[in-house]
Formats: structure tokens, sequence, C-alpha cells
């Protein structure tokens, strides 16, 4: 590849010139960007299908995480999305993994009391206990 834009080079482009030449021609063979799109002069400058994978990059996760963990609540430490993303991976790691670990706990007394009460009220429906069947 680097051989064959090589020598496509016109001849008299050197220094930062052969470096863009070089890029274009990497971008178009590749299809990254139309570079001929009337429609989009800047091309080069804005998203195009291959680097549009935003959701996976690591500040998207961890605003994911979050939102999904609830750390904005007081009762649940009350970190503001700026500190939250300015903190240490350890601080952040260690937040997460004790608000799972609630979330778990709080999940699991959940279902105990929600089986529970399907038991109540199976019994008092049918008039048996479902936990002897």
């Amino acid at each position: 590849m680097a051989e064959r834009i090589g020598e496509a080079r016109p001849e008299g482009i050197k220094g930062f010139n052969s470096v863009l030449v070089t890029r274009e021609a990497a971008i178009d063979s590749h299809r990254l960007a139309n570079l001929d799109d009337p429609n989009q002069p800047l091309a080069l400058i804005s998203t195009n299908p291959v680097e549009g994978n935003f959701g996976l990059w690591p500040a998207a996760n961890r605003i994911r995480q979050y939102m999904d963990y609830e750390l904005g609540k007081p009762e649940h430490g009350g970190v503001t999305l700026e500190q939250f993303l300015s903190m240490p991976r350890q601080w952040v790691e260690f937040l997460i993994t004790e608000r799972r670990a609630q979330l778990e706990r709080v999940n699991t007394i959940r279902a105990k009391e929600e089986a529970k009460q399907r038991n109540q009220d199976l019994t008092s429906r049918f008039g048996m206990d479902p936990s002897k069947l």
C-alpha cells in the first residue's frame, strides 16, 4: 500500500503536503470517508462510519455506569458527574463494586418478599400452601 501511494505521488510534493496526499490516498482507498462528496466538504473533520462508535469509548462507558448505578443520588454517594469522571479509576471501580453489591442485596430481599407474597396470595385463593406441593 505504501509503495503504491508513494509511486502515485506526483513529483514536486514534499514535506507536509506529501503527508496530506498520503493520508487522502489511504482514506480514499480504505473508503473511510468520501472526499469527493460535495455535500460534505469537510469529510476529514466530520464523523464517518468507522469512527462513529462513540458508545464504545471509555468516557461513554463511565457515564453509562454513573447513570446505571445512580451515583448522583444523595443516598448513593451524591457524586456529581464531573467529580465521577475526574476520579482515579480505582475509586470509580470501588464505587461501582459497592453499588453493585448493594443492588444485589436489595434485589435478593425484594425477590424473597415477592415470592412470599405470591405464596400468601395462592394460599388465600386456593386454600393450599404451594411450598407443600
